[in-house]
């Protein structure tokens, strides 16, 4: 076990850890943890046209890997790109209507990772755990360091 007193060390072991099981219980659908992401953020907006840009901010990421992302989603016949009538630069995404319908199986591991991370606290400790989370997540971000 890494030093407890080293929290950046502590954080990266913990993504480590959470993004190698997600994935794993993801593999059945043929999808990463990052693509389900993209695919919950898509369900999330309902009918509301989806910009690459507004998954770039969503994920805090750069424009080539939502890029990336989204072609392998597309390969994969998940989602379905277009080009905006309103601006020509602009590619739009859609989730493709047999995938909406599935998407809640793909997003149980990500739900059962969160039962187990905060198992065991009590509903105060993780109300407690996410508003220091989003602290340090703020203090990053308050540096530039992101």
């Amino acid at each position: 076990m890494p030093d407890r007193e080293d929290i950046g060390f502590l954080i990266k072991l913990i993504y480590d850890a959470i993004n190698r099981q997600i994935n794993r219980e993801l593999s059945a659908y043929n999808l990463t943890n990052s693509q389900s992401a993209v695919l919950a953020f898509l369900y999330s907006r309902g009918s509301r046209d989806t910009m690459f840009s507004d998954v770039q901010e969503f994920l805090n990421v750069s424009h080539p890997t939502v890029a990336g992302l989204i072609r392998r989603l597309e390969k994969k016949g998940f989602v379905r790109v277009t080009v905006s009538d309103e601006d020509h630069r602009a590619r739009l995404l859609h989730l493709e209507s047999e995938i909406r319908d599935r998407l809640a199986s793909t997003v149980e591991p990500t739900r059962k990772m969160e039962e187990l991370l905060t198992q065991g606290f009590t509903e105060t400790e993780r109300k407690q755990l996410s508003s220091l989370l989003s602290r340090v997540y703020e203090n990053i971000q308050i540096e530039g360091a992101v």
